[in-house]
């Protein structure tokens, strides 16, 4: 399908021809976060988006869809991207447009339509997946997120979803119009290589800050939509009804 927008291809930085990779990590952060220093992959996933963001900082530009160059569009992508014009403010904001999940039935909880559009919400998932294929960010959150990287502790997707690293309000677009291809993460035989000698110790500190994660997001939430969405939130099992949540 072909793309009726301008657009630019970004080469994406190999991490493996750095020659100190390492010297953009914060590896004790890493070992605290992970149990492993990030791989050269990650890291050259990590430098390619940056990349990205500084280009729109120094080009002024208000907002730009990212997407990863083997992703598969929906046929309704160029106008529900059109829609998303409508959308631009001065206030952060990151947009996905795709969603990796175990479950593709998983609970969502629809905020507000996308404007023009009966068919399509935007809103927050349960659990937030992980994966950089496509999202729309505007300038100001790139700004807000450049402030806050120095070293690199965790891959690109997991610091992008986990709010509290950079304060920016994230939202899924449902249905999603960004496919990823299902071929597995390219990092994916890294990442594995590189778990394989976790001790006990780091595996038990990895266990308690993935409930703590989970804890830190149900209280941002909170924070951020009150009670009553964070209860039906977490005791849908399938996503709620656009309709029956959102009046016209």
């Amino acid at each position: 399908m072909e793309i009726e927008h301008n657009y630019e291809f970004f080469e994406a930085i190999d991490g493996s021809k750095l020659q100190n990779f390492t010297d953009y990590i914060d590896q004790h952060k890493c070992f605290q976060d992970l149990g492993r220093l990030l791989t050269a992959g990650e890291v050259g996933c990590w430098l390619s988006h940056k990349e990205i963001w500084e280009e729109m900082v120094a080009k002024n530009i208000e907002e730009a869809c990212i997407l990863e160059d083997d992703v598969l569009l929906d046929n309704n992508f160029n106008t529900i991207l059109n829609q998303f014009s409508a959308l631009i403010t001065e206030k952060s904001i990151l947009y996905y447009l795709q969603k990796n999940s175990v479950s593709n039935n998983e609970a969502f909880l629809p905020l507000s339509r996308l404007p023009h559009s009966k068919n399509y919400s935007l809103g927050i998932y349960k659990w937030p997946g992980f994966g950089t294929q496509g999202y729309i960010i505007n300038l100001s959150a790139v700004e807000q997120i450049l402030a806050k990287i120095n070293l690199f502790s965790k891959p690109v997707d997991n610091f992008l979803i986990h709010i509290w690293n950079h304060k920016v309000p994230i939202m899924n677009l449902s249905p999603t119009i960004v496919c990823p291809v299902d071929r597995g993460s390219e990092l994916d035989p890294d990442r594995n290589e590189a778990i394989i000698n976790i001790n006990l110790y780091h595996k038990s500190s990895i266990c308690l800050m993935r409930i703590s994660r989970k804890l830190r997001y149900f209280f941002w939430f909170l924070h951020q939509y009150g009670i009553i969405k964070l209860i039906l939130l977490t005791t849908c099992k399938k996503p709620v009804k656009l309709h029956n949540f959102i009046k016209s």
